[in-house]
């Protein structure tokens, strides 16, 4: 199993807050990219609810 910390995006209320605690990325310059994030997402919550990866900020 991989412990897995920072990993989620900020609500979609402040399009302009940034995504990472580094550079000046924001979730609108993410939708407006051929990033996925809701196949990203997906991908994630497999890889949790099969105990492959721990996200330590997720409440339990």
């Amino acid at each position: 199993m991989v412990h897995v910390a920072g990993f989620g995006y900020p609500g979609s209320r402040n399009p302009k807050q940034p995504i990472h605690y580094y550079g000046q990325d924001t979730m609108k310059s993410m939708k407006d990219s051929y990033h996925d994030l809701r196949h990203e997402a997906d991908a994630i919550k497999r890889l949790e609810d099969s105990g492959a990866i721990l996200l330590l900020n997720h409440p339990s």
